[in-house]
């Protein structure tokens, strides 16, 4: 190895330990918590969190899509978080649910959002009725640690009987009343229960939440369960108020929760999870059709048909010999094949006497005696219709024998 040689490799080891030195004394590791996409039951469960959270407490729980009565077997003391429409539930759930929570069950469900669906069954047998309002109601508590959550909704509960428990209004937005809340929510011993006492008969609707007694069980009512759905329990507040809200009926049974799938149209998942092979595939598909158009050309003619043809030039020789009074070896040669057939098929009718053969024929297939008649003895051939009568005759005792 040359000088030359030598000064450019120290040279070159000298740059990579400066570039090695400068990139570490620059970057240094770093731990990042990156937040992934939820996948399986928590991307089409709303209250998948609620479910583990209350699992990981030691609960009994079990998630569902649907309300399937006769495999969840509910009994009394178990509680039933119901997400679904109520709107899609069958009369017979409808009378079993009713049948359980008055025998001391304990149910949570939304109200309907939608107007049609409010007309509900269920709804009917609480009592309790669903008030869409024109400007939207918000609700605002606080937990024991400071944090505060607000809720928004346009529709209000309506329920006026004497076995309401308790009842959770919206706030106002005014801000004495928000202040007010504020100051309320800020003591300790504060729950729910002394915020609907102090704020539950200020006005007779504008409800978010709404529990009450039914025979042996209770249900609680809300407007929304957006504090209780995916991420809103990181939120303390929200947290406090679920707590607040299931705590009473922990410990005594299982816990149920029927959620309502939220999944996207098949198109839209296609679109979103599959473009990475419904493209390429697209792109295929355009490719080859475009090497196929190159070698299309101009429509080819169908071919002739001979079939057509052959009958054409049978019925032009019919004409022909009609025309020129040759009818007597047409309606020879169809005799003579009739005759064939009906002596090795029936060689006792070949042998009757003309008019007995008429006779016996016209009996045997319920056939018209005039025109056997004229097929076996025919009169007039030169006329298109007798002709026609008589050779048609013909060809349909050929193939009724």
């Amino acid at each position: 190895m040359s000088r030359a040689q030598t000064i450019v490799g120290l040279c070159l080891l000298l740059l990579t330990a400066v570039a090695v030195f400068a990139f570490l004394q620059t970057y240094h590791y770093v731990e990042e918590e990156v937040s992934l996409p939820p996948r399986g039951e928590a991307r089409y469960n709303p209250l998948y969190a609620l479910g583990e959270t209350l699992r990981g407490m030691g609960y009994p729980v079990e998630s569902r899509a649907y309300l399937q009565w006769e495999s969840m077997q509910p009994q009394p003391g178990d509680v039933l978080l119901l997400a679904s429409p109520l709107s899609s539930l069958s009369e017979q759930q409808v009378w079993a649910l009713q049948e359980w929570l008055y025998e001391g069950g304990f149910l949570l469900f939304a109200a309907p959002a939608t107007e049609s669906a409010q007309q509900s069954e269920m709804l009917d047998e609480l009592g309790l009725s669903v008030i869409s309002e024109e400007l939207r109601q918000c609700l605002l508590w606080r937990a024991a640690e400071q944090a505060s959550s607000e809720v928004c909704s346009e529709l209000s509960l309506y329920y006026p009987h004497d076995d309401l428990i308790w009842a959770l209004d919206y706030q106002r937005r005014s801000r004495a009343e928000i202040e007010a809340l504020r100051e309320l929510l800020d003591d300790e011993d504060t729950s729910i229960s002394s915020v609907s006492k102090v704020r539950g008969a200020a006005a007779a609707t504008g409800r978010f939440a709404v529990k009450a007694a039914y025979g042996d069980g209770e249900w609680i009512a809300l407007a929304s369960f957006q504090p209780l759905v995916k991420k809103a329990l990181e939120n303390a507040a929200n947290a406090e108020l679920a707590w607040q809200l299931l705590a009473p009926w922990l410990g005594e049974g299982k816990i149920h929760i029927v959620y309502a799938v939220e999944m996207p149209p098949a198109h839209v998942i296609l679109v979103r999870y599959g473009w990475p092979v419904v493209l390429p595939l697209l792109l295929a598909l355009l490719a080859w059709l475009w090497a196929r158009s190159q070698s299309l050309g101009p429509p080819v003619p169908l071919p002739g048909i001979d079939r057509r043809a052959l009958l054409e030039h049978i019925d032009a020789a019919g004409q022909f010999a009609f025309r020129e009074q040759q009818v007597e070896p047409l309606y020879a040669e169809c005799r003579k094949r009739f005759d064939l057939q009906l002596q090795k098929e029936h060689p006792s009718l070949a042998a009757l006497p003309l008019d007995d053969l008429i006779k016996a024929l016209a009996e045997r297939w319920k056939l018209d005696p005039a025109a056997v008649a004229q097929a076996l003895n025919p009169h007039q051939l030169g006329r298109a219709e007798q002709f026609t009568l008589a050779i048609r005759t013909l060809t349909q005792m050929q193939g009724l024998s």
